[in-house]
């Protein structure tokens, strides 16, 4: 039997509680620290991938609530809509290229689907992807 990877959502409930504005804070230095391990030592532990993924989007979370009320804290609860989440072929359409070419970029750990079998993904995530190649 094979254990599924690790995903952002498992850390949703277990683990450390974290605001999500202190999340926002840390997101840019937990993702280069896994960045700089994996440039040195071309493996990263896929559990601290998941974690520091599900760090960003607690940030970016926190960040677009408060954007959206002009407030220090977020609302109450986080919206859990289905319209939120992407197919794969909605996600090559965003980024401009073939489905086959997302699942490509899930493979190399580039974007995190936020469900599997099959593929869907957030939409924080695929603007964040978009965000990254912009800034590159």
């Amino acid at each position: 039997m094979t254990a599924r990877p690790p995903h952002p959502d498992d850390f949703v409930s277990d683990g450390v509680n974290c605001p999500g504005r202190v999340c926002r804070l840390i997101t840019s230095t937990l993702t280069d620290n896994v960045r700089t391990a994996y440039q040195e030592y071309g493996r990263v532990d896929l559990e601290l991938v998941a974690w520091v993924r599900a760090v960003e989007l607690a940030g970016e979370r926190w960040t677009s609530y408060a954007n959206a009320s002009e407030s220090t804290s977020p609302p109450a609860g986080p919206p859990n809509s289905q319209s939120d989440l992407l197919s794969t072929s909605e996600a090559a359409e965003l980024l401009g290229c073939k489905a086959p070419n997302v699942r490509d970029l899930v493979r190399r750990h580039r974007i995190t689907p936020a469900r599997t079998s099959p593929y869907l993904f957030e939409r924080a995530e695929i603007n964040r992807l978009i965000r990254t190649r912009k800034s590159a």
